[in-house]
C-alpha cells in the first residue's frame, strides 16, 4: 500500500502474490476486515504522519493486524522535506512529521529494539538534514503481540 501511484508502478517488488493499493494508510480500517492480517507493518513510513495521525493509523492496524504489528522508524525527528529519492513527484509525501521515541512504543505496548546507527551518511537525506560530520542516528524496531 501506498499513497503515491508511481511508488506503486515502480517498486521493486513485483510478487504475483502481493496487491499493491493506492490508498493513505489512515483508511486501513476501512479497506480491510477486522483481523484480516497476521501482521501489518510500517516501514519507514510513521515518520510520514503526525503524531496524532501516526496513533491513530496504529490503532487501525490493531483493528486488522491478528498477530503483529511492526514498526522500522529513526529514534527521535529526522528532518526530511523536499527530496523524492525515486524522482517520481513524491516529495509531498516524503516529508517527515513527527519523531518517535522508545517510550512512547512502550507506552502503547511495544517491544523496543535500538538499533544504533542506521542512519549515517551513507543516506543523501540524513546529510542534508544533520551534515556529513554529524553522529549516526538510530532507528527504532518496534513491535507489538495482539
Amino acid at each position: 500500500m501506498d499513497i503515491h501511484r508511481p511508488y506503486l508502478l515502480n517498486r521493486v517488488t513485483k510478487s504475483p502474490h502481493s496487491i499493491p493499493i493506492i490508498s493513505n494508510a489512515l483508511s486501513i480500517g476501512q479497506l480491510f476486515v477486522p483481523k484480516s492480517f497476521s501482521a501489518v507493518s510500517f516501514f519507514d513510513s510513521l515518520e510520514h504522519f503526525s503524531k496524532l495521525d501516526g496513533i491513530k493509523v496504529l490503532r487501525e492496524a490493531e483493528y486488522i493486524a491478528r498477530k503483529h504489528i511492526i514498526i522500522y522508524t529513526p529514534r527521535g525527528y529526522f528532518p526530511q522535506e523536499g527530496i523524492d529519492h525515486s524522482g517520481l513527484n513524491g516529495e509531498q509525501y516524503q516529508a517527515h512529521h513527527s519523531g518517535w521515541e522508545v517510550e512512547e512504543f512502550q507506552a502503547l505496548g511495544y517491544e523496543v529494539i535500538i538499533l544504533k546507527g542506521q542512519h549515517n551518511r551513507l543516506n543523501p537525506a540524513f546529510v542534508r538534514a544533520f551534515g556529513a560530520d554529524h553522529e549516526p542516528v538510530d532507528a527504532l524496531l518496534a513491535i507489538k503481540t495482539m
